[in-house]
């Protein structure tokens, strides 16, 4: 019999190791990522550059951090999620290492930005995706967990940044930063892959967690060789069919058997249940596979122009805000600590998101779309001159981190609610993708904005606006699906009922 722990942990207790893995680099690479507006302060004086020549150094290392996925995602379909995340450490160490020899700002764009960012790429998608793979029943809440990490790093991080400049300058402090990146070889090391499949008690009756969509990419295989041990006459257009067929006509032939007869029935309801998910999203072709199938679907397609829209208005805030905020005699280490208060706020915000994401009463869609708009009228605040103050920053700040946090635990959740479990690893490719445009995008336009009106103002509220936007963008999904619903043919809405 499956019992309940196994249900929501499809992968085994080695998800629970995984879980923290994940955690710890998410821990790591975005405490250094979220961390570069400390770092900002001091490159603008030691090159005497432009804020937005600047900001870009953080923007592309953010913005190849997220929208490296597409090349993760096809790595991880190459070799291991594992041997991945070794290659990404690898390039995001030596590019930190390499970055105390800048002559100037184009090699950081190189070096921090490109090199360093793509590294950070290649260490997070995979620990991101197995954690979420490892998990079923709670996916939303470990989900959320793993996710807190990135919000617990950007709390720690600047204030150990701003530490590190005042002590060793900013060469010092980064090369003492390669030498933590290097933890994540560690991290990277414990991300073995999903089990394929489990030995159950029962191993004449199979289990009806035999034919749900394993998370790896031979789920196909999986269920195949499943159907096939159930019926072996069937032909390979109406081998699913025989599966319910079969299970319905069998009788029990003695008090013995009971246990069997249990396991039966529950696989047969366990089928119907999954038929049309099984026959829609789990088996997937191979030719589907080598394209960009997952982009074929249009509320995904909107999933990601929202994605690109809300990065946009929060990069600004991640890569601005510490110098924006010394405008309201503000001083640094304050400025640091409402960075601070931001980051640690995630950490929270993660977790109640994904707690609250599990809840079957909850529409996790209609959650997403209001912590959207929330979060822009939290960054169009602190355009506002009432807010100008040291305590006020800090509490808008701290306010905004909790609903970025929640939006951040819902991500992997919903990913998997549009196209299923087993295209999760290739839509959060394309969805980092999004979230990199933006991340790229966002703060050199606030940057010459800055240059252009000497105060960040103008920019905190398009960041706003931005965020506002992509809200705006995400309600179209729920009225699409709507739309579509009111179009299906009547068979397909019979078998979406079972």
């Amino acid at each position: 019999m499956m019992t309940s722990d196994t249900a929501s942990n499809p992968g085994g207790s080695w998800g629970y190791v995984v879980g923290v893995a994940a955690f710890m680099i998410q821990f790591v690479i975005f405490g250094i990522a979220t961390s570069f507006g400390v770092y900002n302060i001091a490159l603008i004086v030691h090159f005497q550059s432009s804020v937005a020549a600047t900001s870009m150094i953080g923007a592309f290392n953010i913005g190849l951090l997220l929208g490296g996925g597409p090349l993760a995602s096809y790595l991880m379909r190459k070799i291991s999620y594992r041997k991945v995340s070794f290659l990404g450490s690898f390039l995001s160490t030596i590019g930190l290492l390499l970055c105390p020899l800048a002559p100037n700002i184009i090699y950081l764009d190189v070096f921090y930005g490109v090199v360093t960012g793509i590294g950070f790429c290649l260490v997070y998608v995979p620990s991101h995706t197995l954690s979420g793979l490892y998990f079923d029943k709670h996916r939303s809440l470990a989900t959320g967990i793993v996710t807190s990490g990135s919000g617990l790093g950007g709390a720690v991080f600047p204030y150990i940044s701003n530490f590190l400049i005042n002590e060793y300058g900013w060469k010092g402090a980064i090369l003492i930063t390669a030498a933590i990146n290097m933890n994540t070889f560690v991290f990277a090391a414990l991300l073995l892959p999903v089990p394929v499949s489990r030995k159950t008690k029962d191993a004449d009756v199979p289990q009806g967690d035999e034919l749900v969509v394993m998370l790896t990419d031979t789920a196909n295989e999986v269920v195949y060789e499943s159907a096939q041990m159930l019926n072996q006459n069937g032909n390979m257009e109406n081998k699913h069919r025989g599966i319910n067929d079969t299970l319905m006509e069998t009788e029990p032939v003695s008090n013995s058997n009971e246990n069997m007869r249990t396991n039966s029935e529950q696989y047969k309801r366990e089928i119907r249940r999954n038929d049309y998910a099984l026959t829609s999203k789990s088996i997937t072709s191979e030719k589907e596979t080598k394209t960009c199938y997952v982009l074929c679907n249009v509320v995904f397609l909107i999933y990601c122009i929202n994605n690109i829209f809300w990065n946009m208005g929060l990069s600004m805030v991640f890569v601005l805000g510490p110098g924006y905020f010394t405008e309201f005699e503000v001083t640094v280490k304050e400025s640091t600590i409402c960075l601070m208060c931001f980051n640690a706020a995630i950490t929270v915000g993660g977790i109640v998101g994904g707690g609250v994401g599990n809840l079957r009463c909850i529409n996790r869609m209609a959650l997403y779309i209001m912590a959207n708009f929330t979060t822009g009228l939290f960054i169009l605040m602190l355009a506002l001159p009432f807010m100008h103050t040291f305590l006020a920053i800090c509490f808008d700040m701290f306010s905004m981190g909790i609903v970025f946090g929640i939006i951040l635990g819902l991500l992997v959740v919903v990913t998997a609610d549009i196209l299923g479990v087993q295209a999760l690893g290739d839509g959060m490719g394309y969805l980092l993708l999004a979230n990199g445009i933006g991340n790229t995008v966002g703060p050199p336009i606030g940057g010459w904005i800055k240059d252009m009106t000497g105060s960040c103002t103008l920019a905190f509220y398009l960041a706003g606006i931005a965020a506002l936007v992509g809200g705006g963008v995400m309600l179209i999904a729920p009225v699409w699906e709507y739309c579509m619903s009111k179009t299906k043919h009547p068979a397909e809405e019979t078998r979406e009922q079972r």
